[in-house]
């Protein structure tokens, strides 16, 4: 895992973008293509660094 990968999991794990489009914006933020974000995402996923993407909410704020 190189410097790349640790903002990479940084961003994925504070403010991932939601919108589509999202390793564009994700390549981005981090100077490389979307293409090598998608592909680095994938490997670390294949690796078991990630395990899941997937939202997480804060519930007591979504109370009403």
């Amino acid at each position: 895992m190189d410097q790349t990968d640790r903002k990479l999991l940084n961003i994925v794990q504070t403010t991932f973008p939601s919108a589509a489009g999202r390793t564009t914006v994700l390549g981005e933020r981090l100077g490389i293509s979307g293409e090598e974000a998608l592909e680095r995402v994938r490997a670390l996923a294949a690796s078991g660094v990630i395990r899941r993407i997937g939202p997480s909410f804060d519930s007591r704020s979504l109370a009403m």
